[in-house]
């Protein structure tokens, strides 16, 4: 997913993503690798404390969503969407990729709002 969503990155404005398989914000910041110093300092990093945890709700563009969320969420235009599969608003929308794990099984659908 991440893989993808670097070459995607610089084509949109906002950049939403499920919370549905954990901490979204550590893959991108592992597997893209992000600089951990820009990270830290970003005036969009929000961070949210409850549950004795900070759960990160966005930084940079990157805007981290609860699953059940998205289909009542309405996206601005120029921004992509990567959510649990056929987890989105058909109206406004393409499916541009389904990423599948190895036993063809879909994982993230990648979706854009124009």
């Amino acid at each position: 997913m991440v893989t993808d969503l670097k070459t995607l990155y610089p084509n949109y404005n906002q950049i939403f993503i499920t919370k549905k398989y954990g901490e979204p914000h550590e893959f991108i910041l592992f597997y893209w690798p992000w600089d951990p110093q820009k990270y830290i300092t970003d005036i969009n990093l929000k961070t949210n404390f409850h549950s004795d945890w900070y759960w990160v709700d966005g930084f940079d563009k990157f805007k981290f969503i609860n699953d059940w969320e998205i289909k009542t969420t309405t996206f601005p235009k120029n921004s992509l969407l990567i959510t649990s599969p056929n987890n989105y608003q058909t109206k406004n929308s393409k499916l541009i990729k389904t990423i599948k794990y190895p036993n063809d099984t879909s994982v993230f659908d990648i979706v854009t709002y124009d």
